[in-house]
């Protein structure tokens, strides 16, 4: 039995599973999230994800359909807030040749490749306003067309949303549609921070370095992390999850304290030209990452 197969099974069944597999958290708030997920994962409804930076959202995502009739239809992910609006534009719908100077061939759209299976729209709220409308009809018609040209494309894909924004308050700003809001969040789940679930926090250094505990994490002077450090903007445990850019942990030169990387940058960002550490607003002109240490 496939995993969507026993997991179709236990909402049937009127049971909610428990944890989901690769997802960190059993605390009341997380189970919430699992239950959710299951139950809207067999309806094929669109789906919006919401929470800050390294809650998850990329792993609910690919949940969603793992558990649902298009298990084994593709999943294909656009991370919309890295590309520019014609870019996007180009990977979401595709190209015909000669659509613009650099289009030499025909190139099939990331709606079109995700056919019977889910696309997942990672950072939603990047989508500039011009481009939202044509995914709205997406959403409304399931039909577009290549960029360059004019025959019609149907397809049949779920679409997953995430942000880490707050789209309402987009919506005031006038970024965001309000059409498009109501089309993307039929369904909203919300991935809460670890700050808000203090007792997953025990879970985690085991979860992320597969049973090496804080063991063999080191800053780049060779000092190991304090097991429960933590980021002092964000509150959360302070550890290295690989890929998500707000959990690295830097360390600054001068007074040596340790952020969250994204944490710190957004920090910075906000100040401007005076990058001071938030702990003890003394002023550094650099970071280093920490990094894991090789046998």
């Amino acid at each position: 039995m496939s995993r969507g197969e026993r997991e179709s099974a236990d909402v049937a069944g009127g049971t909610d599973g428990g944890q989901l597999e690769g997802v960190i958290g059993s605390s009341p708030a997380m189970l919430e999230v699992y239950r959710l997920t299951r139950r809207v994962a067999g309806r094929l409804t669109t789906v919006l994800l919401t929470g800050e930076t390294g809650t998850g959202k990329d792993l609910i995502a690919r949940a969603i359909p793992e558990l649902s009739p298009r298990s084994s239809g593709p999943f294909v992910r656009v991370h919309c807030g890295a590309l520019s609006e014609s870019l996007l534009e180009s990977e979401l719908f595709g190209h015909v040749k000669g659509a613009f100077p650099s289009a030499y061939e025909n190139r099939t759209g990331r709606f079109e490749a995700a056919h019977g299976g889910t696309v997942f729209l990672d950072e939603i709220d990047s989508v500039s306003y011009t481009l939202q409308v044509k995914l709205l009809r997406v959403l409304q018609e399931q039909e577009f067309e290549r960029v360059g040209d004019t025959k019609t494309i149907r397809v049949d894909c779920r679409i997953v949303a995430a942000t880490n924004c707050d789209l309402l308050e987009e919506i005031d700003e006038g970024r965001f549609r309000e059409d498009l809001y109501y089309r993307l969040n039929v369904i909203e789940i919300m991935l809460p921070p670890l700050r808000e679930r203090p007792a997953d926090i025990p879970t985690v250094p085991s979860s992320v370095y597969a049973g090496q505990g804080w063991a063999g994490w080191v800053d780049f002077l060779g000092n190991e992390l304090a097991e429960g450090e933590e980021c002092a903007i964000c509150l959360d445990l302070l550890h290295h999850s690989g890929g998500c850019r707000s959990k690295k942990v830097a360390k600054l030169r001068g007074c040596g304290h340790r952020f969250h990387r994204g944490c710190l940058d957004e920090h910075v960002e906000a100040r401007g030209d005076d990058a001071t550490c938030p702990l003890c607003r003394v002023a550094f002109d650099g970071i280093k990452p920490v990094q894991r240490t090789t046998s």
